[in-house]
């Protein structure tokens, strides 16, 4: 029984998922000292080979090597800067566009909150995946343009959750009690708004995570994401389509390394959420 109101520490699950993050940011930042080979070498001679387990494998290529000779852990490990940096990018620059539309809107109303509303409505309507196809396909390919269309394709998302949460605290006492004394707006939003929507931009900051890794590696699967030599774990599984039978590790390790990752996201989204929301805290206040 834990003491109520306390902090809700991580559990097992969190902490490996935090440790896998962890790995995933290190590998992002210095791919080059940690991967054992150079990720766009080619070697015919070596094509193929199966993961180090496996009769016929080599401890040159732990993971195997794909059909060039590529091997294929040091494509797995300098794809995560890929899929981080455009993970990282994408939804920094759409959160600002949508937190920044939502507490607008929210908060002041009028006719930011109509024009901006309609936007999101018009774009809800259609998928986003279908969307972030369409958008790639006239922008072409390119990292940067990926992350152009995954910010177009994510603010929204932003922006709705934001603008719900600003309304509810809007209509809280203390907002009423600092408009009484004379608070300027700007104070209002800084001081009052914004560390209340703490929780919900959390939330929505790691769903969004999870789902930009997802469709930057289906972009890359259909040939609209990072384009070779450059390797991405979603050209890697394009690669693989022909190979699934005969080479299973090539869809596999890369499927893996997307799987752990979005679920690791969510594990921990899902851990700080409910350590910032005191009501969540609340519920869990006794282990049974």
């Amino acid at each position: 029984m834990t003491r109520r109101g306390a902090l809700r520490l991580p559990g097992i699950s969190v902490l490996a998922a935090l440790g896998l993050l962890a790995v995933a940011g290190v590998l992002a930042v210095v791919p080059h000292a940690i991967a054992p080979a150079d990720p766009i070498r080619v070697d015919v001679t070596r094509r193929l080979l199966p993961p180090l387990w496996i009769s016929g494998g080599s401890i040159a290529n732990p993971l195997g090597t794909d059909q060039l000779g590529r091997d294929v852990l040091s494509r797995i490990i300098h794809g995560t800067r890929v899929s981080v940096f455009v993970a990282a990018l994408a939804v920094s620059a759409a959160g600002a566009i949508g937190i920044t539309l939502g507490v607008s809107s929210g908060f002041f109303g009028g006719w930011i909150d109509r024009i901006s509303m309609r936007v999101a409505d018009i774009q809800l309507a259609f998928p986003a995946i279908l969307l972030a196809i369409a958008l790639a396909a006239v922008l072409g390919p390119g990292f940067w343009k990926v992350i152009i269309v995954l910010t177009a394709t994510g603010w929204v998302n932003f922006a709705r959750v934001v603008r719900g949460a600003a309304l509810t605290v809007r209509a809280q006492e203390f907002v009423e009690a600092a408009r009484g004394i004379g608070a300027r707006p700007g104070r209002i939003v800084r001081r009052h708004i914004l560390p209340n929507l703490l929780g919900p931009m959390t939330v929505i900051a790691t769903l969004e995570v999870a789902r930009v890794i997802i469709v930057e590696a289906s972009l890359g699967f259909l040939g609209l994401g990072v384009q070779p030599p450059t390797p991405s774990w979603g050209n890697m599984l394009s690669d693989a389509r022909a190979y699934v039978a005969t080479a299973w590790w090539l869809p596999t390790f890369p499927g893996l390394a997307i799987a752990l990752t979005c679920l690791s996201v969510n594990l921990v989204g899902d851990w700080i959420r409910d350590t910032l929301d005191p009501r969540l805290r609340n519920l869990r206040s006794f282990d049974l």
